[in-house]
């Protein structure tokens, strides 16, 4: 590997230390969110409850079904813990949850042989479910407060589910109702084809995903400047260094596509996984583009080695090349949008 590669390699590994030290510095990855600036994902607008009338109804599978009322949920021993809420499109927040464990009141009704999950129902008409194992978890809460404060009702006044290392959609608000049956139950967003665990890993976690599309950037940027550099098209491309050679250019053109097609593979095998679709964000949409651009940029670039008399053939490819990468810098963009960094 001659000089100049370590350089460029050094250089990547850098920039890629920066990019992640930017995101996981950000307000989201802080210790405590205000509640003023934490996001807010429903199906619809937040209900009116009015504690007076408002009761936890258990029931299902248990051996003696209870009516809670507000006093009775903030008279069992408080826990508090300090949770990260993730959204699954992005948006994440933490705050200091303060509640009752949810094994607290399983064990009150007593759970009945043969049940299989724990079904939470919420006053919007929203519900999810957890298994047998993971409702009786002992960080599972059913938090009435938010970083000291009686919880907002946007964060689902009066009582909300917090349920660590799984995405938000599991952590159901305004819950009114909680089932234990003995069958797989789909939820709002399971029925729709999300998956039915939700646990946040590190391959469906977002920030990796974006480290990894900005360092794609960072060579893109690299094998564009170098294919402008033998461009009749683009006259300040002659006054580049020598550096930017035709060699230079396949390399980094070949470590862009590579990781391009590779953070879209992990994007896409996540979202079958959590949501059953792709792309479902202005940011996915992008995404796409850019891959389908990148790939045919690439199949141009292998056409030109064998048939170079092919005049045309190489405005296409760096049309193709120099669009995939303005739309890749949408995409980034988007998804720090919606990643809530700006």
């Amino acid at each position: 590997m001659d000089h100049g590669w370590k350089i460029i390699i050094a250089l990547a590994i850098v920039f890629g230390i920066i990019i992640s030290w930017i995101v996981l510095n950000n307000e989201a990855y802080k210790e405590i969110t205000p509640n003023d600036e934490f996001f807010v994902v429903s199906i619809g607008e937040s209900p009116d409850i009015a504690l007076d009338d408002w009761t936890l109804k258990v029931e299902g599978l248990v051996e003696t079904p209870l009516n809670f009322t507000y006093e009775n949920i903030t008279s069992f021993p408080i826990t508090s813990e300090v949770v990260t809420l993730k959204c699954v499109d992005g948006p994440q927040g933490t705050a200091n949850w303060t509640g009752v464990r949810l094994k607290a009141i399983l064990d009150l009704v007593g759970i009945s042989e043969g049940a299989r999950e724990v079904v939470v129902f919420g006053e919007d008409g929203y519900s999810s479910s957890l298994t047998i194992q993971e409702a009786t978890s002992p960080d599972v809460i059913l938090a009435y407060e938010m970083n000291g404060e009686t919880l907002p009702v946007d964060h689902g006044y009066p009582v909300r589910l917090v349920v660590p290392g799984k995405y938000g959609y599991k952590w159901v608000k305004w819950i009114t109702h909680i089932q234990v049956v003995d069958y797989d139950y789909k939820g709002y967003w399971e029925s729709r084809g999300w998956s039915d665990d939700a646990d946040v890993t590190i391959i469906s976690d977002w920030w990796i995903h974006s480290v990894l599309l900005t360092v794609s950037a960072f060579f893109g940027s690299l094998s564009l400047l170098s294919g402008f550099r033998f461009s009749k098209h683009v006259k300040f491309g002659r006054k580049l260094p020598d550096m930017f050679s035709r060699k230079f250019h396949i390399r980094t053109s070949q470590i862009y596509n590579i990781l391009l097609i590779s953070v879209a593979l992990l994007w896409m095998i996540n979202a079958y996984d959590k949501r059953g679709n792709f792309p479902n964000t202005s940011h996915g949409v992008l995404a796409l583009i850019v891959v389908i651009l990148a790939v045919s940029g690439a199949v141009l670039g292998y056409v030109i080695k064998f048939k170079p008399g092919i005049k045309y053939l190489r405005t296409l490819h760096l049309s193709f090349n120099l669009l995939g990468y303005l739309l890749l810098l949408g995409a980034i963009l988007t998804g720090i949008l919606i990643a809530g960094i700006l």
